[in-house]
């Protein structure tokens, strides 16, 4: 009974390993479909590529902040502006 036993939990436990090895290897394919330049099908290349590519999107996002952030403040610098102005030509018409 043991000796089955034992054999009954190799089975699953293989039949587990080929499943996680089966999800391992989609997350893969689909990480590789999402990298631009497709990498070569060896998953060493496939993760490389893929930190380059993030690094790359991080540095765009920085980039995008900043010229973002200097928009709102020239934004707001020329609505300043322009309520100063306003209240100035009020103050003259009266």
């Amino acid at each position: 009974i043991t000796s089955f036993r034992r054999g009954d939990q190799l089975r699953q436990h293989r039949i587990a390993e080929r499943r996680r090895r089966r999800e391992l290897n989609e997350c893969f394919i689909t990480l590789k479909n999402l990298v631009p330049g497709k990498p070569k099908s060896a998953k060493i290349s496939i993760l490389e590529m893929s930190i380059d590519y993030i690094k790359q999107l991080q540095d765009q996002v920085k980039g995008l902040q900043e010229r973002n952030d200097a928009f709102q403040k020239t934004t707001a610098a020329a609505s300043a502006l322009h309520r100063i102005q306003e209240e100035g030509s009020q103050k003259l018409c009266q």
